[in-house]
Protein backbone atom coordinates (compact mmCIF):
# COMPACT_ATOMS: atom_id res chain seq x y z
CA UNK A 1 0.00 0.00 0.00
CA UNK A 2 1.18 3.51 -0.75
CA UNK A 3 0.56 6.44 1.62
CA UNK A 4 -1.66 9.14 0.17
CA UNK A 5 1.09 11.77 0.14
CA UNK A 6 3.42 9.45 -1.83
CA UNK A 7 0.60 8.61 -4.24
CA UNK A 8 0.31 12.34 -4.97
CA UNK A 9 3.83 12.28 -6.38
CA UNK A 10 2.64 10.59 -9.57
CA UNK A 11 0.54 13.50 -10.82
CA UNK A 12 2.95 16.01 -9.24
CA UNK A 13 5.92 14.67 -11.22
CA UNK A 14 4.06 14.74 -14.52
CA UNK A 15 5.24 18.26 -15.51
CA UNK A 16 8.89 17.23 -15.12
CA UNK A 17 8.47 14.16 -17.31
CA UNK A 18 6.48 16.16 -19.87
CA UNK A 19 9.31 18.68 -20.17
CA UNK A 20 11.88 15.96 -20.85
CA UNK A 21 9.55 14.11 -23.22
CA UNK A 22 8.95 17.29 -25.23
CA UNK A 23 12.67 18.05 -25.40
CA UNK A 24 13.50 14.55 -26.61
CA UNK A 25 10.76 14.75 -29.23
CA UNK A 26 12.81 17.42 -30.97
CA UNK A 27 11.68 20.71 -32.37
CA UNK A 28 13.12 23.95 -33.63
CA UNK A 29 16.79 23.97 -32.63
CA UNK A 30 17.71 27.02 -34.72
CA UNK A 31 19.91 29.25 -32.54
CA UNK A 32 18.42 32.49 -31.30
CA UNK A 33 20.46 35.69 -31.48
CA UNK A 34 21.18 35.86 -27.75
CA UNK A 35 22.17 32.18 -27.55
CA UNK A 36 24.55 32.06 -30.49
CA UNK A 37 27.53 33.27 -28.45
CA UNK A 38 27.06 30.71 -25.68
CA UNK A 39 26.19 27.95 -28.13
CA UNK A 40 29.60 28.30 -29.78
CA UNK A 41 31.39 27.46 -26.53
CA UNK A 42 31.29 23.73 -25.68
CA UNK A 43 32.96 24.31 -22.32
CA UNK A 44 30.16 26.63 -21.19
CA UNK A 45 27.53 24.17 -22.40
CA UNK A 46 29.20 21.34 -20.46
CA UNK A 47 29.42 23.52 -17.34
CA UNK A 48 25.74 24.40 -17.63
CA UNK A 49 24.81 20.76 -18.07
CA UNK A 50 26.86 19.59 -15.09
CA UNK A 51 25.07 22.14 -12.93
CA UNK A 52 21.69 21.02 -14.29
CA UNK A 53 22.47 17.40 -13.36
CA UNK A 54 23.48 18.47 -9.86
CA UNK A 55 20.19 20.33 -9.54
CA UNK A 56 18.32 17.18 -10.55
CA UNK A 57 20.19 15.10 -7.98
CA UNK A 58 19.44 17.63 -5.23
CA UNK A 59 15.78 17.72 -6.27
CA UNK A 60 15.65 13.94 -6.21
CA UNK A 61 17.10 13.90 -2.72
CA UNK A 62 14.38 16.37 -1.77
CA UNK A 63 11.71 13.86 -2.79
CA UNK A 64 13.06 11.55 -0.10
CA UNK A 65 13.75 14.13 2.60
CA UNK A 66 10.58 16.16 2.24
CA UNK A 67 8.03 13.57 1.08
CA UNK A 68 8.78 9.85 0.95
CA UNK A 69 10.64 9.47 4.25
CA UNK A 70 7.84 11.18 6.18
CA UNK A 71 4.88 9.32 7.61
CA UNK A 72 2.69 12.11 6.26
CA UNK A 73 3.03 15.54 4.72
CA UNK A 74 0.86 18.24 3.20
CA UNK A 75 -0.06 18.45 -0.49
CA UNK A 76 1.83 21.75 -0.57
CA UNK A 77 5.05 20.01 0.46
CA UNK A 78 4.52 17.33 -2.19
CA UNK A 79 4.04 20.02 -4.83
CA UNK A 80 7.10 21.93 -3.65
CA UNK A 81 9.34 18.84 -3.87
CA UNK A 82 7.96 17.97 -7.31
CA UNK A 83 8.44 21.57 -8.46
CA UNK A 84 12.16 21.26 -7.68
CA UNK A 85 12.33 18.24 -9.99
CA UNK A 86 10.40 20.16 -12.65
CA UNK A 87 12.80 23.11 -12.41
CA UNK A 88 15.77 20.75 -12.81
CA UNK A 89 14.07 19.14 -15.82
CA UNK A 90 13.64 22.56 -17.40
CA UNK A 91 17.35 23.24 -17.01
CA UNK A 92 18.27 19.85 -18.47
CA UNK A 93 15.98 20.42 -21.44
CA UNK A 94 17.31 23.95 -21.94
CA UNK A 95 20.93 22.76 -22.08
CA UNK A 96 20.02 19.89 -24.41
CA UNK A 97 18.51 22.35 -26.85
CA UNK A 98 21.55 24.57 -26.41
CA UNK A 99 23.84 21.66 -27.28
CA UNK A 100 21.78 20.98 -30.39
CA UNK A 101 22.14 24.63 -31.38
CA UNK A 102 25.88 24.34 -30.74
CA UNK A 103 26.02 21.45 -33.19
CA UNK A 104 24.17 23.50 -35.81
CA UNK A 105 26.29 26.60 -35.23
CA UNK A 106 29.48 24.59 -35.54
CA UNK A 107 28.43 22.78 -38.67
CA UNK A 108 28.02 19.47 -36.87
CA UNK A 109 31.61 18.71 -35.89
CA UNK A 110 32.27 15.36 -34.24
CA UNK A 111 32.86 16.88 -30.79
CA UNK A 112 29.68 18.93 -30.93
CA UNK A 113 27.63 15.97 -32.13
CA UNK A 114 29.15 13.80 -29.38
CA UNK A 115 28.22 16.37 -26.73
CA UNK A 116 24.63 16.57 -27.97
CA UNK A 117 24.29 12.78 -28.01
CA UNK A 118 25.83 12.43 -24.54
CA UNK A 119 23.40 14.97 -23.11
CA UNK A 120 20.54 13.22 -24.88
CA UNK A 121 21.56 9.92 -23.26
CA UNK A 122 21.35 11.58 -19.85
CA UNK A 123 17.91 13.05 -20.54
CA UNK A 124 16.68 9.65 -21.75
CA UNK A 125 17.99 7.96 -18.60
CA UNK A 126 16.33 10.50 -16.31
CA UNK A 127 13.05 10.37 -18.26
CA UNK A 128 13.01 6.58 -17.98
CA UNK A 129 13.68 6.82 -14.23
CA UNK A 130 10.85 9.28 -13.71
CA UNK A 131 8.50 7.16 -15.81
CA UNK A 132 9.39 3.99 -13.89
CA UNK A 133 8.96 5.77 -10.57
CA UNK A 134 5.55 7.08 -11.60
CA UNK A 135 4.48 3.64 -12.84
CA UNK A 136 5.55 2.02 -9.56
CA UNK A 137 3.38 4.55 -7.73
CA UNK A 138 0.48 4.11 -10.15
CA UNK A 139 0.46 0.32 -10.31
CA UNK A 140 2.33 -1.13 -7.32
CA UNK A 141 0.54 -4.47 -7.73
CA UNK A 142 2.52 -4.95 -10.96
CA UNK A 143 5.89 -4.83 -9.22
CA UNK A 144 6.46 -8.55 -9.79
CA UNK A 145 5.91 -8.07 -13.52
CA UNK A 146 8.42 -5.20 -13.42
CA UNK A 147 11.13 -7.40 -11.90
CA UNK A 148 10.27 -7.04 -8.22
CA UNK A 149 11.00 -9.68 -5.58
CA UNK A 150 8.71 -10.90 -2.79
CA UNK A 151 10.19 -10.20 0.64
CA UNK A 152 9.72 -12.34 3.82
CA UNK A 153 7.16 -9.85 5.17
CA UNK A 154 5.01 -10.28 2.07
CA UNK A 155 5.86 -6.91 0.53
CA UNK A 156 7.36 -6.72 -2.94
CA UNK A 157 10.61 -4.83 -3.48
CA UNK A 158 12.12 -3.59 -6.70
CA UNK A 159 15.43 -1.89 -7.47
CA UNK A 160 15.31 0.83 -10.09
CA UNK A 161 18.90 1.94 -10.50
CA UNK A 162 19.97 5.06 -12.33
CA UNK A 163 23.51 5.80 -13.48
CA UNK A 164 24.30 9.08 -15.16
CA UNK A 165 27.54 9.41 -17.11
CA UNK A 166 28.47 12.34 -19.28
CA UNK A 167 31.61 14.22 -20.40
CA UNK A 168 32.47 16.91 -17.87
CA UNK A 169 35.23 18.57 -19.92
CA UNK A 170 35.85 19.37 -23.57
CA UNK A 171 38.92 17.11 -23.49
CA UNK A 172 36.61 14.12 -22.89
CA UNK A 173 34.73 14.59 -26.15
CA UNK A 174 37.20 13.08 -28.68
CA UNK A 175 37.15 9.69 -26.93
CA UNK A 176 33.57 9.71 -25.62
CA UNK A 177 31.29 7.04 -27.04
CA UNK A 178 27.61 8.00 -26.73
CA UNK A 179 25.33 5.10 -25.84
CA UNK A 180 22.62 6.35 -28.23
CA UNK A 181 19.97 4.95 -25.89
CA UNK A 182 16.65 3.92 -27.35
CA UNK A 183 13.80 5.99 -25.93
CA UNK A 184 10.99 3.98 -24.31
CA UNK A 185 8.21 6.18 -25.60
CA UNK A 186 5.49 3.66 -24.69
CA UNK A 187 6.50 3.61 -21.01
CA UNK A 188 6.79 7.38 -20.83
CA UNK A 189 3.43 7.89 -22.52
CA UNK A 190 1.79 5.40 -20.16
CA UNK A 191 3.25 7.11 -17.08
CA UNK A 192 2.03 10.48 -18.34
CA UNK A 193 -1.42 9.06 -19.06
CA UNK A 194 -1.81 7.41 -15.65
CA UNK A 195 -0.71 10.63 -13.96
CA UNK A 196 -3.79 12.31 -15.44
CA UNK A 197 -5.97 9.82 -13.58
CA UNK A 198 -5.36 10.41 -9.85
CA UNK A 199 -7.95 7.78 -8.93
CA UNK A 200 -5.75 5.15 -10.54
CA UNK A 201 -3.32 5.59 -7.66
CA UNK A 202 -4.16 3.27 -4.71
CA UNK A 203 -3.73 5.12 -1.45
CA UNK A 204 -3.85 4.60 2.28
CA UNK A 205 -6.71 6.73 3.60
CA UNK A 206 -5.80 9.39 6.14
CA UNK A 207 -8.05 8.04 8.89
CA UNK A 208 -9.60 4.73 7.99
CA UNK A 209 -10.31 2.53 5.00
CA UNK A 210 -7.87 1.30 2.39
CA UNK A 211 -8.16 1.37 -1.38
CA UNK A 212 -6.74 -1.96 -2.53
CA UNK A 213 -5.59 -3.37 -5.88
CA UNK A 214 -6.86 -6.73 -7.19
CA UNK A 215 -6.96 -9.44 -4.51
CA UNK A 216 -4.16 -11.46 -6.08
CA UNK A 217 -1.73 -8.55 -6.02
CA UNK A 218 0.81 -7.51 -3.43
CA UNK A 219 1.87 -3.90 -2.88
CA UNK A 220 5.13 -2.38 -1.79
CA UNK A 221 5.16 -1.27 1.83
CA UNK A 222 5.76 2.30 2.91
CA UNK A 223 9.14 1.59 4.42
CA UNK A 224 10.37 -0.13 1.28
CA UNK A 225 9.26 2.72 -0.93
CA UNK A 226 11.17 5.24 1.13
CA UNK A 227 14.29 3.09 1.02
CA UNK A 228 13.90 2.61 -2.72
CA UNK A 229 13.85 6.30 -3.54
CA UNK A 230 16.67 7.10 -1.12
CA UNK A 231 18.88 4.43 -2.70
CA UNK A 232 18.01 5.60 -6.19
CA UNK A 233 18.97 9.18 -5.53
CA UNK A 234 22.13 8.12 -3.74
CA UNK A 235 23.21 6.13 -6.78
CA UNK A 236 22.42 9.06 -9.06
CA UNK A 237 24.47 11.46 -6.96
CA UNK A 238 27.50 9.20 -6.78
CA UNK A 239 27.58 8.22 -10.42
CA UNK A 240 26.64 11.49 -12.06
CA UNK A 241 28.96 13.72 -10.10
CA UNK A 242 31.84 11.63 -8.84
CA UNK A 243 32.15 8.59 -11.15
CA UNK A 244 34.93 9.01 -13.68
CA UNK A 245 34.70 5.51 -15.17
Amino acid sequence: MIPSHVAQLGPALRPALTILDDALAGGNFAPSAEETSLAKNPALVIADFSQAVRSFVEAGEGLTTHVVSLSSCTPARVRSAADEVRDAAEELARVYRLAARLSLAGGGSRNEETLTLAIRDTLVTIAHWLADLMLVIAEPWKLLDMGGETMPDGNVSIELQIKLRYPDAVDDLPTWLPARLAYRQDSVTKALRLALRPRAYPTVAAVSGVATPPASAKCAGTGFFGSLVFALIGIAAIDSIFDDD
